[in-house]
């Protein structure tokens, strides 16, 4: 399941900039689900994307950041779980100071070519121009320079004197398509890295979804790791994001990049929407996607097996028939009929003396 942490922490960074941006700070279901499916990319259209809106939502609420309506006509009811239909940003709104000429300021190239328009179509308030005209200082400081490329919270310090503000304003507009790049300010967004094992120089990468999981499978196969260079687990949909796979022959030294990639999960709707949505980042960067690790599943869906454990609320037919699609055709109406009935498998089935024989 996605740490509701996970997407509060990013929704709530662009909420702040949409209330700075905007000056305003109210922000519609509209505005929510836009920036869920910018922070989560594919993943907003898998299943569960609503179920983790409203568990993020949840959470910005827990913490003191936005509050939600009151009234249940307030909220979106066309699905479950319901919505709320805006949600109100608690946050301090940069006050008034005095207006800034933005048409005597002498602008760096990098930022004169699209400076016009964006004062005239975004309407920018004032506390963006003047975060725009601290960047444009700092470039004409520098102009000619070649900067050498930093991460993003080590510019924003050189720039703002204040780590964060970087990541602060990227949702806003000065960052849209055709505006300002992170190439343009030498910086890098830092890539958060899964957790893995080396096992040797080069071959497959296999990840799964939980720690203990992946504790027990690296401590089952490390003295004979067969065809794997490494073993990563994601903590449950930080998997799902295609940097950090992409990353992880650069983090752990590999030889090459992984041969093949290969995925196992728990068998319920987000475990099985984890590695579809992974599948789908990786493939709109250009890379091989990702294959399920057949013979986990089979094992999982062994009815020999004990399954007891913690139940789910039943999943709806549609997204059932969605999430099953990640399994082999001959796996797909047993994985099924656990998913409409509420029934789930914990990958913690799969013990360590599962995988110290298991086929890879």
């Amino acid at each position: 399941m996605t740490p509701a942490a996970t997407l509060a922490a990013s929704l709530q960074a662009r909420l702040l900039a949409h209330a700075t941006d905007t000056g305003r700070t109210r922000a519609s279901l509209t505005t929510l689900l836009t920036m869920q499916a910018t922070i989560e990319a594919h993943a907003a259209t898998r299943p569960g994307a609503r179920q983790r809106l409203s568990s993020a939502v949840d959470e910005l609420v827990h913490q003191g950041t936005v509050e939600t309506p009151r009234s249940r006509h307030l909220w979106n009811d066309s699905a479950l779980p319901y919505l709320p239909r805006w949600v109100v940003i608690v946050a301090d709104i940069p006050g008034k100071v005095p207006p800034i000429d933005m048409g005597t300021t002498t602008w760096v190239p990098t930022i004169s070519r699209w400076v016009g328009t964006w004062l005239r179509t975004c309407k920018p308030p004032t506390a963006l121009r003047a975060v725009l005209q601290e960047i444009n200082s700092w470039l004409l400081e520098h102009l000619g320079e070649q900067l050498a490329t930093l991460a993003r919270e080590e510019r924003s310090l050189s720039i703002f004197n204040d780590e964060k503000t970087l990541a602060r304003i990227e949702p806003s507009s000065i960052f849209a398509p055709g505006r300002l790049q992170p190439q343009d300010l030498a910086y890098e967004r830092p890539i958060s890295p899964l957790r893995a094992a080396r096992l040797a120089a080069s071959g497959d990468l296999l990840i799964v979804e939980n720690q203990a999981t992946f504790d027990s499978a690296w401590r089952a196969l490390r003295q004979a790791p067969g065809p794997l260079a490494a073993i990563a687990f994601g903590n449950g949909w930080e998997a799902a994001q295609a940097e950090p796979v992409i990353a992880l022959a650069d983090h752990l030294q590999l030889r090459a990049a992984p041969e093949r990639i290969i995925y196992a999960g728990d068998l319920d709707i987000d475990g099985l929407d984890i590695p579809q949505t992974l599948a789908a980042n990786l493939y709109a960067l250009g890379f091989p996607e990702p294959q399920p690790l057949h013979t986990a599943y089979h094992a999982m869906l062994d009815p020999s097996r004990d399954r007891t454990g913690r139940p789910n609320a039943p999943a709806p037919e549609e997204l059932a028939l969605q999430a099953v699609t990640w399994l082999q055709d001959n796996q797909r109406d047993r994985a099924h009929h656990l998913l409409v009935s509420g029934q789930r498998v914990a990958q913690e089935v799969l013990d360590r003396t599962w995988w110290m024989t298991a086929e890879l």
